[in-house]
């Protein structure tokens, strides 16, 4: 299936450049290399970032701070409310730092360790 959309999109690209070059005429091979030029820098700079992200993963995941995280913050209060506040505070300190990718990483794992090891429940469910 994802060799069918990578084909339907590749498609779209050479009609686009077809588009711009012979019909429109507003494209030349310059602005097309330019163009190109700027794609591939915009990329490789998204692709530092998740591979950067990943080694934070690792790091994160063999120095288990996510577990320490958790535990930090699940044992300040026994308040759903000011640990639900907890929670958001921390998620917004994390993004303010981190990449996306990076922080939802760090996020998911957090947030499942704090509600797996501590002993409450939510309001509605009690």
């Amino acid at each position: 299936m994802l060799r069918i959309v990578d084909r339907i999109v590749e498609a779209f690209a050479v009609a686009a450049l077809i588009y711009g070059l012979s019909i429109r005429k507003d494209l030349n091979l310059s602005r097309v290399y330019r163009i190109a030029a700027t794609t591939v820098r915009q990329t490789s700079v998204v692709m530092m970032i998740i591979a950067g992200s990943a080694v934070l993963d690792q790091f994160l995941a063999n120095e288990q701070i996510p577990q320490r995280i958790a535990s930090g913050l699940g044992g300040l209060t026994d308040s759903f409310v000011l640990r639900m506040l907890l929670i958001n505070v921390f998620l917004l300190f994390l993004g303010m730092f981190l990449h996306a990718s990076a922080w939802f990483i760090l996020a998911m794992f957090v947030t499942l360790m704090i509600v797996a090891f501590t002993p409450w429940t939510a309001p509605a469910l009690r």
